[in-house]
């Protein structure tokens, strides 16, 4: 039962750190997670970045787009849900969310469970609105063995530590049993126990010099790591609306790409932050029925291109290159910047050419909200490793 309560202890502070404890119970919250653009602004070419990272959403996100050249404010809007967040999970251990077991083996395919959902409204050229849904998954992901070592380095190093805590708890509670739900004013009684509790653990800590801040800290910096090598999959379907009419609407796109990233380290610092990513990206896109009857300009095309991307801590630079074609042709060429201005908030900014001949300026200038919710964590008990 001691080894049960030690290994969960140190999944539970070694993971995103120890968010709540009650009894022999944790909470882990995931509320560092990213807000990348939705597949649903993707599909119509709206997004700042087409060519997206891999990576896990937050429970749900809200990105609102303007194009400078036009009018209006931030008219274009999309929203993301992540469905796995959106149930509370009892059985799943941080070990398995992250894709690692306690025998160092991966599991590739442990982000799939966090496939995002999305939905997109687009005002575009002539009064066509475009109502756009999507979804995407991370299908693949491998991590540097470098940083599993790392990770099971930091759990050795803390097992003594963890070792220690739980001899603190047996300490104050063999001298201080834990209220009876018999004993009058129950309630209080228990609340101030574990105040009671919780500071002398504390003060235990203190005097045997150890710093529960760093060691969450560092153990993030590894868990943060981005993969070596990850793929992406999404696909989308736009519907539009002439001069803002619910009946005047026709199939408008269809599409499904693929994208592999790569990143590696710009420095060999312990704690880097800083990244070189670089990505593929493959597309099929259908093009549907014209709303305007004086044209007919349905295609068929595949998208091939690529990206490269600097990233240092809150701000991101990429350059992405897309050519197009099939029955249509054309090429993308655009830059982009991304920077974290609050923990939950991102704006982002894009200049280039889009597809086309005709309005292929691009000038977007956005912002990012990522919302967590309060099942985006995850709860492990004294006997599940």
């Amino acid at each position: 039962m001691r080894k049960s309560v030690l290994l969960s202890v140190i999944c539970a502070v070694s993971f995103f750190g120890l968010a709540q404890e009650t009894g022999n119970e944790f909470d882990i919250s995931f509320d560092n997670l990213e807000v990348p653009d939705a597949p649903a602004f993707i599909l119509l070419d709206a997004a700042p970045s087409v060519v997206q990272r891999p990576n896990s959403s937050r429970a749900f996100g809200l990105s609102l787009l303007q194009d400078i050249a036009s009018d209006g404010t931030l008219n274009n809007f999309a929203v993301e849900v992540t469905p796995f967040w959106m149930t509370r999970h009892e059985n799943i251990t941080p070990f398995k969310l992250y894709g690692v077991d306690t025998n160092k083996k991966q599991n590739p395919f442990a982000k799939l469970k966090l496939a995002s959902v999305s939905a997109a409204y687009v005002k575009g050229a002539d009064s066509v609105v475009n109502v756009s849904i999507g979804a995407r998954a991370t299908v693949f992901e491998l991590k540097r063995q470098s940083d599993v070592d790392d990770y099971f380095a930091m759990y050795k190093k803390t097992e003594d530590l963890l070792y220690e805590l739980q001899d603190f708890l047996d300490e104050f509670e063999d001298s201080n049993p834990k209220p009876k739900r018999s004993d009058p004013d129950y309630e209080t009684a228990l609340k101030t126990w574990q105040t009671e509790r919780a500071d002398f653990v504390n003060q235990k800590q203190q005097e045997a010099g150890h710093n529960r801040d760093t060691f969450e800290k560092d153990f993030q910096e590894i868990l943060n790591r981005k993969p070596a090598l990850a793929l992406d999959v999404a696909v989308a379907y736009n519907q539009r609306f002439a001069q803002n009419t619910f009946n005047a609407n026709g199939f408008g796109r269809f599409g499904v790409w693929s994208t592999l990233a790569a990143s590696m380290f710009l420095d060999k610092k312990p704690n880097s932050k800083n990244y070189a990513n670089v990505y593929g990206f493959l597309r099929y896109l259908r093009d549907g029925e014209s709303l305007n009857v004086l044209s007919d300009d349905r295609f068929n095309v595949f998208d091939i291109g690529i990206k490269a991307e600097l990233e240092f801590q809150k701000l991101v630079f990429g350059y992405e290159y897309i050519n197009r074609s099939g029955d249509a042709d054309g090429y993308r060429s655009a830059g982009n910047v991304k920077y974290q201005i609050l923990k939950d908030i991102y704006i982002t900014g894009t200049f280039g050419n889009n597809f086309g001949d005709n309005d292929d300026l691009i000038t977007l200038f956005g912002v990012q909200w990522g919302i967590n919710h309060p099942f985006q964590s995850v709860n492990v008990n004294s006997g599940t490793q």
